[in-house]
């Protein structure tokens, strides 16, 4: 009788741990399916669904947006709120619009080693028309220099007619290497480096 009483506590506890791991299961799954998502703008909701009875959710904005995709190695450069500026290239009409939604996960069409990420802006009505190929500009601090002129974190300046080797930090974009320290506005940069280039060695300019 003891060994039956045993048995039957163990057959208890085991589907005591069943019933908790299913309760824990469906609350993850009514977590999924009764989650809340604010949109990044003002829009209409649709929902659909496919033949699995999958739903696809589309929000259709009340005013115009830039919607574009961000590579993820241009993914850390880029905030909400930043500055971007966006010409029509048919019609070269121009605004300065401010980042209002960046996703946090990758779109759909991403591919290995290059995710992209949905981003969205508002735009003026009177300017754009929905549909139109746009060329964006996202505004970045520092010194914007061409990437040929790097080597080893090192760019030559010219000073007093002469080569001089400066040490820069910065991040590649793009053919161009933006130096967040290192140099300053103005001054010059010798972009295609001979061989024979050395730190103190006379330069000629045709400026």
């Amino acid at each position: 009788m003891q060994t039956q009483v045993t048995t039957a506590r163990n057959q208890l506890e085991d589907a005591r741990g069943e019933v908790t791991d299913t309760q824990n299961k469906l609350n993850t799954l009514n977590g999924r399916v009764n989650g809340t998502v604010t949109a990044p703008f003002a829009g209409t909701v649709t929902v659909e669904y496919d033949k699995t009875g999958q739903p696809s959710v589309t929000l259709s904005s009340d005013d115009l947006q830039l919607s574009t995709q961000l590579s993820e190695y241009d993914y850390p450069k880029v905030k909400v709120g930043q500055e971007l500026k966006v010409t029509a290239l048919a019609t070269k009409h121009e605004q300065t619009t401010n980042l209002g939604y960046l996703a946090n996960t990758p779109a759909q069409n991403s591919k290995a080693n290059d995710s992209k990420y949905e981003l969205t802006a508002p735009l003026d009505g009177t300017k754009f028309i929905a549909g139109q190929t746009l060329n964006v500009m996202i505004t970045q601090t520092g010194v914007q220099i061409p990437q040929s002129s790097v080597k080893a974190g090192h760019v030559y300046v010219v000073e007093a007619g002469k080569a001089k080797r400066v040490a820069v930090t910065g991040t590649k974009s793009n053919g161009s290497f933006i130096v967040k320290s290192g140099l300053n506005k103005g001054q010059r940069v010798i972009v295609d480096q001979d061989k024979g280039l050395k730190d103190g060695k006379t330069v000629e300019t045709n400026d």
